[in-house]
């Protein structure tokens, strides 16, 4: 077989450069949300952040006291937030921010840290789309258990201890209406997830939500969040994938 000439060569800049450029138009805005805006309150609450006022809801606190250790992960900042609810009937979400929507791919990350024994209702973390619409669902102590949603199901990913510090990090497609994760206790062993489904199909992201996950009257257990993240990721072009076919057709083909 012929090594690849000039023609070649320049098909690989082209396509480098394709890449390159669709990078740039697919992702216009980069970060849509960095460690939360953790280290600045407003109001009693993070910046960006709503509290929702239909519900008595649980205090939200700025703390020092832990931080997230996953610092190669994102930054965790001098402070955390402290949600600590009292009983209450009301399912509403704690606090929620939107910001500027985009589609495509993304990656979300975020670390908790649960404080005393595991009880009462979960803790959701939600991303949102137009109209307050969850695409999935990921849950942080469903009876001493993170799990996160499958179209309308919840499955178990891993079992939680109190006082230890978790990662979450999520990475999927708002096209495919598919999402994978991992969680990984801070010095332990990630524990994985793959190719769930959305439980609504979504055209954008546009907003997050931490949401007391229950209508009884139970309180939930303490939590620390850090470092919650999303961020846009772009996701290869119809015609970048076309270039990709005709180098791989060129490379394989039998040289006369």
């Amino acid at each position: 077989m012929k090594k690849p000439g000039l023609g070649c060569a320049v098909l690989i800049s082209f396509a480098l450069f394709s890449l390159a450029r669709q990078g740039r138009a697919a992702n216009p805005v980069g970060e849509q949300l960095l460690n939360g805006n953790f280290e600045s309150f407003t109001d009693g609450l993070p910046n960006d952040w709503v509290y929702d006022p239909e519900g008595v809801g649980p205090a939200v606190l700025q703390s020092s006291a832990y931080t997230s250790p996953f610092i190669s992960v994102y930054p965790a900042g001098n402070y955390s937030i402290l949600l600590d609810n009292t009983p209450t009937a009301s399912p509403d979400p704690v606090m929620y921010q939107f910001y500027t929507g985009f589609k495509g791919g993304f990656s979300m990350s975020f670390d908790f840290r649960l404080s005393g024994a595991l009880q009462g209702n979960a803790w959701d973390v939600m991303p949102l789309s137009t109209s307050g619409i969850v695409p999935f669902d990921l849950l942080v102590d469903q009876g001493g258990e993170f799990a996160a949603s499958d179209v309308l199901t919840l499955e178990n990913i891993a079992a939680l201890s109190p006082n230890t510090w978790y990662n979450v990090d999520v990475t999927g497609s708002i096209s495919s209406g598919k999402y994978s994760g991992t969680i990984t206790p801070y010095g332990g062993t990630a524990v994985s997830w793959s190719d769930y489904s959305f439980i609504t199909a979504v055209s954008v992201f546009s907003g997050i939500s931490i949401d007391n996950n229950g209508g009884e009257d139970a309180a939930n257990t303490p939590v620390y969040f850090d470092n919650v993240s999303i961020d846009a990721v772009p996701e290869p072009s119809t015609a970048v994938l076309a270039v990709v076919g005709m180098l791989l057709v060129f490379k394989f083909r039998p040289a006369r």
